[in-house]
Order: structure tokens, then sequence, then C-alpha cells
């Protein structure tokens, strides 16, 4: 085992390889905080942007009580969607007896450049229901919004 004495100053100290060992030691412990350091940086970096609320379709109409069967379905629009999808459903129904079930872009929609987004198929329904619109965005994101209505037949004396 050869040693060396070096002078750094007034300091005198004595290599004897194993603060070379242990100075590389902490340099591979250094990087690897490092690394570790930036590994967590960007876990929480895309945790903190998928947390992130995206807006969601408001529903306008119907919302309450129509005696329209086939009824316009409004909706505001969302900044960023790409497409939306109109659910309607008999309320208490599974989901699979859908009376509609229409996914439409915006321009479809007529609200491609904001503001009320309006549907009107013609199905012709009666009764309670419940109907969402789910806005779809580029990243493969979607934000839902739940509407409900009654739709009731006017009587004529």
């Amino acid at each position: 085992d050869e040693r060396r004495a070096r002078t750094a100053g007034d300091l005198d100290f004595v290599d004897d390889g194993a603060s070379s060992a242990t100075s590389k030691l902490r340099r591979l412990w250094l990087a690897l905080a490092l690394f570790l350091g930036l590994l967590v940086a960007l876990v929480v970096r895309q945790v903190l942007a998928s947390d992130t609320a995206l807006e969601v379709p408001v529903a306008i109409s119907p919302v309450t009580v129509t005696a329209n069967p086939n009824p316009t379905f409004r909706w505001q629009a969302v900044g960023g969607a790409n497409s939306y999808l109109l659910f309607v459903n008999q309320q208490g129904e599974s989901p699979q007896m859908a009376l509609i079930n229409q996914r439409v872009s915006g321009v479809d929609a007529a609200c491609a450049t904001g503001g009320e987004c309006h549907l009107a198929p013609d199905v012709g329904i009666t009764g309670a229901f419940e109907w969402w619109v789910t806005a779809f965005f580029d990243d493969g994101a979607s934000a839902e919004n739940q509407g409900e209505f009654v739709l009731i037949e006017l009587v004529e004396e």
C-alpha cells in the first residue's frame, strides 16, 4: 500500500487510497440523490397535472319538465373539447338500454368556437329521463355532467 503525503495550504494529510474510494462513493451517492430528486419532481409534476380539474360541460336544458317529446339538448361548450357524447337514458333503467348514445363534434353541436351546444335527436320520448353530456379532449381526458328531466304530456280539452 503506497502512501503519499500531500500539502493543501498549511494542512498535511495522507492519501492511502481509501479516501479516493470514499470520494467516488460520495459522488455516486450524490448522483443517485440528484437522479431520485429529479424523478420525484417529475412524478409530482405529472400528478399535479392530472389532478387539475377539467372544465365540465354544464347541462342547460332540459333540466326540469318539458312537454316536447323531441327536446333539444343544450349544454355549455367546454374550451379545448374536441367532441361530446350525448347520452339519454330512461330514469332507473340500465345504461345498456340507452335511448340516445351519440358522439358529436363541436361543429355538429354548433359550438366549435364556444358558447352553447345543442343537439335535437328525433326520438319521441315519454317519461322521466336522465342525460349526460361528456366532453372529450385531445389528450384522452374526459369530463361529464348530468341533467334530469321529466317529459309531460299536455292534454287538450
